[in-house]
């Protein structure tokens, strides 16, 4: 089961990481370096979110609830899983709704707050 972990859990941490540099190259940069990486953000949130969310539900169907909320280490998986899906979804929409006008003005440093770098 540990081979399966670091690929289907680690991966989708991956790209949030990445989507959240992405998200600060943009805020600093407007240059050709800062719109590919505008270009790409949205690649690195979506499949993050359906990675996530493929990992979600494999750790709820390998592992019975009765057993994951039993112990500490369990509850604090599931809420940070549960916490980081939402999180990372929420600003993949947010990012597809507003397209490029997301980096003008003050939403460009909301950005970088939300993508947690601040």
């Amino acid at each position: 089961m540990a081979a399966y972990h670091v690929v289907m859990i680690h991966f989708p941490i991956a790209l949030w990481m990445v989507s959240a540099l992405a998200i600060l190259i943009r805020a600093l940069s407007a240059g050709p370096l800062g719109q590919a990486m505008d270009r790409a953000l949205p690649v690195f949130l979506v499949l993050g979110a359906l990675f996530g969310a493929t990992a979600f539900l494999l750790g709820i169907s390998i592992w019975p609830w009765e057993t994951l909320s039993a112990t500490p280490m369990g509850r604090n998986h599931m809420l940070t899983a549960s916490w980081s899906l939402a999180f990372f979804t929420l600003l993949a929409v947010i990012r597809l709704i507003h397209g490029d006008r997301i980096w003008e003005g003050l939403s460009r440093w909301v950005m970088v707050l939300l993508a947690g770098i601040g």
